[in-house]
């Protein structure tokens, strides 16, 4: 599946880093959002879909399933790059690739 960036961010707002990147997937446009809260339970990692009119729910990856690398980031951090999240947002396009794949 050819993957190609359209645009990517990563902010700090409210005790938390996101990272939000939107991707095309072949034929699909898609959006991975990545939140890291100060509370764990606060925190997700998703990929979903444009259908032309909304955004759909294509996959995510629960916290504890985390690479550590990511999970240690803290929202007090100063300066984090899109480069903090990338091993996370590659396993979440991974995963999404497999989800979208066609079927025969």
């Amino acid at each position: 599946m050819e993957i190609k960036t359209l645009n990517n961010e990563t902010w700090a707002a409210n005790q938390s880093w996101h990272d939000e990147r939107l991707l095309e997937l072949d034929a699909h446009v898609c959006r991975t959002t990545v939140r890291r809260n100060a509370y764990d339970a606060q925190s997700y990692a998703r990929v979903e879909r444009w259908d032309g009119s909304q955004w759909q729910s294509v996959c995510n990856i629960p916290f504890p399933l985390w690479p550590d690398v990511v999970k240690a980031i803290s929202y007090v951090q100063k300066g984090l790059t899109l480069k903090a999240f990338d091993t996370l947002v590659e396993a979440l396009v991974k995963k999404a690739t497999l989800v979208l794949a066609p079927r025969s």
